[in-house]
């Protein structure tokens, strides 16, 4: 056996990041359709919120939309394309969700908000993975 150092290398050229291209862990149509299920279902925010938070959102337009349905809910207020569209403008994160037009689009993502825990796993499983690559990448900065 021999004693030198061993070296590691991850890429296939010098100093080529080979994560650079990837994109995190996420899945749009589940994000998409947790946000439709919550709309078309009062009892759907209840369920999905058993599994995820805004932060669990990939895409920031998500996240503020979200979190603008958990303002609405905690309200008590009716959550459809037009309250939805009212409280992100008053937040001032309308065009940050996306505008009118797409929040009105993500009601039609889903027929039914049956499947919403199941929707909502996906979103939790693909944030815990990007977190652990979060955690991963800082540890290998660190060694």
């Amino acid at each position: 056996m021999s004693s030198s150092p061993v070296e590691f290398s991850i890429a296939q050229g010098k100093g080529r990041d080979p994560f650079r291209d990837r994109q995190p862990p996420y899945s749009e149509d589940a994000e998409q359709a947790v946000i439709s299920a919550m709309m078309l279902d009062s009892d759907a925010v209840l369920r999905a919120t058993e599994f995820v938070d805004d932060s669990m959102f990939h895409r920031e337009a998500h996240r503020r939309i979200i979190r603008a349905i958990l303002a609405l809910a905690e309200r008590g207020d009716v959550i459809d394309p037009l309250t939805l569209s009212e409280e992100l403008s008053r937040r001032g994160d309308l065009q940050g969700a996306g505008g009118k037009d797409y929040i009105s689009e993500l009601l039609d993502m889903v027929p039914t908000a049956a499947n919403v825990e199941y929707h909502a796993k996906i979103v939790r499983e693909k944030a815990l993975r990007r977190r652990l690559i979060e955690v991963s990448t800082g540890i290998v900065g660190d060694a």
